[in-house]
């Protein structure tokens, strides 16, 4: 065994935060590497030593490792052998796990004995006991105080239940003793290493098939009627810093899938068409080349939201059940035909969950590093596409009211400050999508003027208003954007269902029966399954996981009563997370193989289904 550090840590002052932070670092790098066991720290100069008791300041053993589904469990080791008493809360975010760990292990060495219990003498998820006098009668004082630390990864609710003890124990034992890591016994983490490679093979390999059915998608369909125009408006914008071609869509996904084509020899020529909306006379050099481009930035997009469906199944259930959810993800035909065109609705997609699965993380502890990471993905949110201000409203009212423990329904408790933030953030990101660009809005005599970057003005005649004034517009390219796709939702779109044509569309039944024929009746099936045996309890519910299902019952509820009947990609979003909850059946079936069989069988058959007509 080599040490890290034979040196003493001092008590004080910014040399010993600034040791405090680099060990945290370290520790959170060794997690996410999968090299912990064993970890061992020299606690010199500590309290518990200066106080004159038998212990001689020799290494302390500092252990975390995997276990199965359970609690986080804290223990001393008496002689080489863990004696368990009453356990902590679980732990799933690393660096709560390491936060707590640094808590409990200063409090340990600290004090006599630090105990905590919720009620009851039996071992529950809100008590724990660590300490000297924790040792079980009859033992031997040990050499030197152990932690150890056996913790999984099972759920996101620890995280909540671990904000009021990191709150209770953190001022107090901040400046506790240090402690110097040093690595030992490398073959286990190595070995650990390797279990956690075979973990991943199975979601490398899903993901290598998406994108062999994307990659066969993109080199077999022709261009889409809304692809040219898309990739032009994108164009537009990074050459000419202009957003005005068809400005009824925000620029971000524009500005992505058009990244690949800023060459200037990489050109589309569209002609306004009073009858078809619009034609394109002429691409350059080639269509087949521009689209290959152009469409695997959406694909990266999909593989993107893959890992986030991935690991937010994770987190919320289980490892396995990522697997099922990741599996009808990739076997999915809309999720492959979306995400292998260069449309809008694929970055919609992935900002929608994403910014759901952030909230979950932010709940668990609303830092401001989380609260950025919030900011920003609402702000990119907001820029994927116009339906996305309904999520928008609704992330903030929960940023405003969720707390670690709870929800908060005194507004004098909200969380005014933070969602200040991340309003600030976002709205800045807005402004960056659009090249910071700064309006003109004037009234003069009953007529309304607004000037835009780089682009003609506008003007429209007659306004109600009287008065006569001249202000200054941030982005307010997305302001006209906006007012466009509201007065089309007004007026209505041309749709058929079931053999009846509308002129503005708003059937109730439309997405609903959209959904029931375009969706794979397996993912349906396990989708009805899943949701009936967590409304039941048969299927334990994470804690947030109403959280979640609030923004697809949001969003498709909006959707049926809007004018806006065009085909499933407008409810993509909800596809995404009806896969959360599909995959969360696993918890369900797990104990009886022959449901397990009878799972595996049914995602096979619908592997093999979309496989017939592939990639049509």
């Amino acid at each position: 065994m080599e040490r890290w550090d034979k040196g003493h840590t001092r008590d004080r002052g910014g040399d010993s935060r600034l040791l405090l932070a680099f060990q945290r670092r370290l520790l959170r790098l060794a997690w996410r590497l999968d090299l912990w066991p064993p970890l061992y720290g020299c606690w010199r100069g500590d309290p518990l030593h200066r106080a004159g008791a038998h212990v001689e300041p020799r290494w302390t053993k500092f252990e975390m490792a995997f276990g199965g589904p359970g609690n986080l469990g804290i223990c001393p080791v008496l002689n080489g052998s863990r004696h368990y008493g009453p356990t902590s809360p679980e732990l799933s975010d690393p660096r709560d796990a390491i936060d707590f760990a640094f808590l409990l292990a200063r409090s340990a060495f600290s004090q006599p004995c630090l105990h905590a219990d919720a009620g009851g003498s039996q071992p529950n998820a809100n008590s724990f006991q660590f300490g000297r006098s924790a040792r079980p009668a009859g033992t031997h004082q040990p050499d030197s105080p152990v932690v150890v630390l056996v913790l999984n990864g099972s759920g996101m609710g620890s995280e909540y239940e671990m904000g009021a003890l990191r709150t209770k124990f953190q001022r107090r034992f901040r400046h506790g003793s240090l402690m110097s890591l040093a690595m030992a016994n490398p073959t286990i983490g190595y070995r650990n290493l390797q279990r956690k490679l075979k973990r991943w093979i199975f979601p490398v390999v899903l993901c290598l098939i998406f994108l062999a059915q994307c990659a066969w998608f993109v080199r077999t369909q022709s261009l889409t009627y809304d692809e040219p125009v898309d990739i032009a408006g994108g164009l537009e914008a990074w050459r000419d810093h202009r957003f005005e071609l068809y400005n009824d869509h925000t620029p971000l996904a524009r500005l992505l899938v058009s990244l690949p084509l800023l060459d200037q020899r990489w050109q589309i020529d569209l002609q306004t068409s009073s009858t078809v909306g619009w034609r394109v006379s002429r691409i350059s050099p080639d269509p087949e080349s521009l689209a290959e481009r152009a469409r695997a930035m959406n694909v990266f997009c999909g593989l993107i939201l893959a890992f986030v469906l991935w690991a937010t199944a994770r987190r919320l259930f289980s490892e396995s059940a990522a697997n099922v959810a990741l599996a009808l993800y990739v076997f999915s035909p809309t999720v492959i035909a979306n995400f292998s065109v260069a449309t809008t609705d694929g970055a919609v997609t992935v900002l929608i969950f994403a910014c759901a699965a952030q909230l979950l993380r932010w709940r668990a502890r609303p830092s401001w590093e989380r609260t950025i990471a919030m900011g920003v993905l609402l702000g990119l949110m907001l820029l994927a596409k116009f339906s996305a201000p309904v999520m928008f409203v609704l992330a903030i009212l929960w940023m405003l009211v969720l707390k670690p423990q709870g929800l908060a329904f005194n507004p004098v408790r909200w969380n005014w400050t933070k969602v200040a933030a991340a309003l600030a953030i976002a709205f800045f990101v807005v402004w960056a999508g659009y090249f910071f660009h700064v309006s003109r809005l004037t009234v003069h005599d009953q007529v309304l003027t607004v000037s835009f970057p780089h682009r003609a003005n506008v003007v429209y005649k007659p306004v109600r208003n009287r008065m006569n004034f001249s202000i200054l517009v941030p982005a307010g390219e997305y302001l006209e954007g906006f007012r466009t796709v509201v007065r089309h939702n007004r007026h209505g779109m041309p749709a058929y269902l079931f053999g009846e044509a509308s002129k503005s569309g708003g059937w109730r039944s439309y997405y609903p029966a959209v959904m029931l024929l375009k969706w794979p009746v397996i993912t349906l099936l396990l989708f009805a399954a899943s949701l009936l045996l967590l409304l039941l309890g048969k299927i334990p519910a994470p804690r947030g996981i109403w959280v979640v299902a609030s923004f697809p019952a949001v969003y498709l509820g909006f959707a049926i009563f809007s004018h806006f009947d065009m085909g499933d990609r407008h409810i993509l979003p909800v596809y995404i997370f009806v896969l959360l909850f599909a995959g969360s059946i696993w918890e369900a079936i797990r104990p009886n193989p022959v449901l397990v069989l009878v799972a595996i069988l049914a995602i096979s058959l619908q592997a093999a289904d979309i496989m017939r007509y592939a990639p049509d």
